[in-house]
């Protein structure tokens, strides 16, 4: 048991390496850690913009509220990686070692799960992990057992970070209520809580995408623009067998573009095939999803998939959660994850019986496996998880605005240049999205107009249109005052950037990498604009508490009953007599 979580431990270390050589915070693509994450309306998702990181973002507030971001950032990242590497290992039962080391390494060291941390999207990865974890708690919640219904509400609350991982945990526990595996006869109440529970984990982002004002359509461009893409010769498909496919090219490993990225598709479906029986008999949901995802993921390359995806973004409301069609893989890898180890199994049983001798060098083999066909994934991982320090005219600016906030003023702060991602002279070498708006009290009006290789969507947030075109007036000042913002922030040593006349404004910050102005708001509510209520609702922040708060109680209630022994054992003994059925 030591031996197999500690080499999860080793394949984590490789693949964030520098998140433990260097201090600082994690600040790269869309990966954004602050000191501290304010409490707010965008925090709850009853701002201006979609709620596209709730509750993510809530939960950074609250962890931030008694932890450093720094340390926040490295619990985090390598939290649901090594969760993914001991899920994997627990995802089948009585797997030998060999097996279980195989497992972990498919489930930390996968296209999928590389490029995504290189993304910065660590929440998505929590999905995946949560995932692992669930599947099996779910099928022993539906025999019965008291402690796994418990415990699946902290996974539940890890696996809806984001709305895209919520819905994804919500298809999959709907899906196992519904397609029990043969060995359960479950209960109507045991069917019930483990669909309403995850449904029910949703509601943090759910609730404000209903009740508030939002227009949750998108650019239909964003289909063609974050399609899958086919990373080496042999088509998309492929490409998706093998769990890549993301629509960045810069965060592609370059061995997958190589005939070693054909060797991680072969071996995905080598485990599949291997392991398919197993995991059908135990759970047939698993498969049913990561098969019939597939062809989700590759929706935009099928004939007319392209125009619907457009057609769903531009007219329904959410329909953007589609257009990504990497993240659709996410069952799929489970799939793949949960086959490799029963695949492992039972090629280090067929070495044992040919040649005893031959089975720890056959289980080293297993293990290594993933690492060698993909053996350049900390190239990738390393540059956006290496550690950023803020300048220290960057916290003087948020002390600035964060004294304004104290002090009751109601404009909002606009940074400059007026772009989503940055590149910054004090950062690493990515481009990384705006800090400020996940650090001062201060609301912050950041673009979120995304610059694409098919060219910039619209953003989603409408006050991004009005401060793009205050800013091109000739006197910007004056059109930004009108629109309610009083503080602008910019960014020195912008490559590129466009120079911004702030004609009249006060400069009361000038650093060597951030100036900060004070723009005078012409009369009283003149910021209708731009300016919403700076209260968040009751009720958003009641939901939450009851989310965070399922989510610990579930976590304490099973160790205590699990120190007690509490089981439901007749339930359990109905379920099937033999180790494997239970």
């Amino acid at each position: 048991m030591v031996a197999t979580r500690g080499w999860v431990v080793l394949l984590v270390g490789l693949l964030t390496g520098p998140m433990w050589t260097s201090p600082g915070y994690g600040l790269a693509r869309d990966m954004v850690f602050t000191p501290r994450y304010p409490f707010g309306p965008e925090t709850f998702g009853t701002g201006a913009g979609l709620p596209r990181a709730v509750p993510v973002d809530a939960v950074l507030a609250l962890f931030t509220s008694v932890l450093d971001g720094a340390v926040v950032f490295r619990v985090a990242v390598a939290g649901v990686l090594l969760l993914a590497g001991w899920g994997a290992q627990r995802f089948l039962p009585f797997l030998p070692p060999g097996a279980q080391c195989a497992a972990a390494a498919v489930a930390v060291w996968n296209p999928f799960v590389v490029e995504r941390v290189a993304l910065g999207q660590w929440a998505l990865v929590a999905t995946y992990a949560a995932l692992l974890w669930l599947v099996p708690a779910w099928r022993a919640t539906l025999r019965g057992d008291r402690i796994a219904a418990a415990a699946t509400l902290p996974f539940l609350a890890l696996g809806s970070l984001t709305p895209s991982g919520g819905l994804m945990v919500a298809l999959a526990a709907v899906a196992t209520s519904v397609v029990p595996s043969g060995s359960v006869s479950p209960t109507p109440r045991a069917r019930l809580w483990v669909a309403a529970t995850a449904v029910a984990a949703q509601l943090p982002w759910v609730l404000p995408s209903l009740l508030g004002e939002h227009d949750a359509r998108s650019d239909p461009d964003g289909a063609a623009a974050f399609a899958a893409r086919s990373e080496r010769p042999g088509g998309i498909w492929l490409t998706l067998l093998g769990g890549g496919g993301t629509w960045s090219r810069f965060v592609v490993p370059a061995s997958l573009t190589s005939p070693l990225g054909h060797l991680v598709t072969l071996l995905a479906v080598v485990v599949v095939l291997a392991g398919l029986p197993r995991v059908w008999r135990r759970a047939p949901a698993v498969v049913i999803l990561g098969l019939g995802c597939l062809p989700v993921a590759g929706l935009a390359h099928l004939p007319g998939g392209e125009a619907m995806l457009a057609w769903t973004a531009a007219q329904l409301p959410g329909g953007g959660l589609l257009r990504d069609g990497q993240k659709w893989l996410l069952p799929w890898l489970v799939l793949v994850t949960g086959a490799a180890g029963e695949a492992a199994r039972r090629f280090l049983r067929w070495v044992r019986r040919h040649e005893a001798s031959l089975v720890g060098v056959a289980a080293a083999c297993v293990a290594v496996l993933p690492l060698a066909a993909l053996p350049d994934a900390p190239r990738e991982t390393w540059p956006a998880l290496r550690p950023v320090t803020y300048p220290a005219d960057l916290t003087a600016a948020v002390d600035i605005l964060d004294g304004a906030a104290r002090a009751g003023d109601s404009s909002v702060a606009v940074t400059l240049p007026f772009e989503a991602y940055r590149r910054y002279r004090w950062g690493n070498d990515l481009s990384a999205a705006e800090p400020v708006s996940r650090w001062s009290r201060l609301e912050v009006v950041a673009s979120d107009r995304l610059a694409t290789t098919k060219g910039t969507l619209a953003g989603e947030d409408p006050r991004t249109d009005a401060v793009a075109q205050a800013l091109a007036q000739a006197d910007p000042a004056a059109a930004l005052s009108r629109l309610g913002v009083g503080w602008v922030l910019e960014y020195r040593g912008q490559p590129d950037a466009r120079p911004v006349r702030l004609t009249g404004a006060r400069l009361v910050l000038d650093g060597a990498e951030v100036r900060v102005w004070r723009l005078t708001t012409e009369s009283p509510g003149a910021g209708a604009d731009l300016v919403g209520s700076a209260t968040v609702p009751g009720w958003a922040v009641v939901v939450f508490a009851l989310w965070a708060g399922a989510a610990v109680g579930g976590a304490v209630l099973a160790s205590w009953w699990r120190l007690r022994g509490g089981r439901h054992p007749r339930r359990v003994r109905r379920a099937g007599s033999s180790p494997e059925s239970a």
